[in-house]
C-alpha cells in the first residue's frame, strides 16, 4: 500500500513540477507568412515575412525588397505585426510525428507492459 501511495504523490509532483513549463506565453508566436517589424539589439528594424524557422538558432525574415535574413533569437528585442503592431513571440519551428523523447518514453511503456503482461500470463514454475 506504500508503494501505491509513494508511485501516486510521485506522479502527482512530477505533473505540478512540469506545469510552469508548459504555460503559454502571452503573445501568440508569429507565424510563417506574416508580415512583421522585428526591432534588434543594435537598433535597426526588418520588415518582412516570417520564413523557415531554425530551433533554437532563430528564423528567417524576408523584406520585399532584398534577401531572407537569418535573425538570431538573442539579437530581438521585440517582434510586433506590421499591419495592426500586435506583439508576437517566437515563432514555433513545426514538428512533425513524434519526437525522440516521446518515442523512448513509449519504447519504455511498452517494455515494461510487456514484462508485467509475460509475468502475470506465464506460470511462476
Amino acid at each position: 500500500m506504500k508503494h501505491v501511495i509513494r508511485t501516486g504523490l510521485a506522479l502527482i509532483l512530477a505533473g505540478l513540477m512540469a506545469a510552469p513549463s508548459s504555460a503559454q506565453t502571452a503573445n501568440p508566436p508569429a507565424a510563417k507568412g506574416e508580415v512583421v517589424v522585428v526591432q534588434l539589439r543594435d537598433g535597426r528594424e526588418i520588415v518582412g515575412e516570417v520564413g523557415k524557422c531554425l530551433d533554437d538558432l532563430g528564423f528567417y525574415v524576408k523584406p520585399p525588397d532584398s534577401a531572407a535574413y537569418l535573425v538570431h533569437r538573442d539579437d530581438v528585442v521585440e517582434i510586433h505585426v506590421a499591419a495592426t503592431g500586435a506583439a508576437r513571440s517566437f515563432p514555433i519551428h513545426e514538428r512533425h510525428g513524434m519526437s525522440a523523447g516521446t518515442a523512448a518514453t513509449l519504447a519504455v511503456f511498452a517494455t515494461v507492459g510487456l514484462i508485467v503482461l509475460m509475468r502475470s500470463i506465464l506460470p511462476t514454475g
